[in-house]
């Protein structure tokens, strides 16, 4: 049975704000978009917290399933209330964990969900804010069902989503310079959230 690990930036944090980092199976928290993602979190003075579910299964379905049971009991004792915002930042499988758990916990989270994939959709909270950026190129979710789907939940392009042209599911386009350019927007638009 894979085992559930999770790390903060301090145990000792008295922030009042919290991000919480869910990757992708193999995007980790070390990869470009979730390591600047928890620096900037960091530097804007939240509590940081990692979830980690390696070694779950790499089907898609199994994998959710696997990751959601391995996380469940730290989410249902984490006290919430404590924290006068959270946000969630989501990286592909993460983003199907986290709208699942602030949707079936009553969570007040915000999310950054990054490449979600469509069972996202699934657990997606119309009251919660929450920005998406996808990948034209991304071999989990075309562009039309995204698009779809963000038509249906009543989102607007450049306010509540980003499509990057001809990138890739870790939003890379194989050119350093423009991905270098394209992390530093993507950046910025967290830095609203924050």
């Amino acid at each position: 049975m894979p085992k559930f690990k999770y790390r903060t930036n301090s145990d000792h944090v008295t922030s009042k704000k919290l991000a919480v980092l869910f990757p992708g199976m193999g995007y980790t928290v070390q990869k470009p978009l979730l390591y600047y993602a928890k620096s900037m979190a960091m530097a804007h003075g939240y509590h940081v917290i990692e979830m980690k579910y390696d070694r779950v299964d790499t089907h898609i379905p199994t994998g959710i399933a696997q990751a959601y049971k391995m996380m469940l009991p730290y989410m249902e004792e984490c006290n919430w209330m404590n924290y006068d915002k959270i946000i969630f930042i989501e990286k592909s499988i993460g983003t199907v964990l986290g709208h699942r758990y602030a949707q079936e916990l009553s969570i007040p989270a915000s999310h950054f969900s990054i490449t979600p994939l469509p069972q996202t959709f699934d657990y997606f909270c119309q009251d919660a804010s929450c920005f998406l950026l996808h990948g034209s190129h991304d071999p989990y979710m075309n562009t039309d069902d995204f698009l779809n789907c963000c038509g249906k939940l009543h989102k607007k392009e450049g306010k509540d989503y980003w499509i990057l042209e001809k990138a890739n599911h870790s939003m890379e386009l194989g050119d350093t310079t423009k991905d270098l350019e394209n992390m530093k927007v993507m950046m910025q638009l967290l830095q609203k959230m924050l």
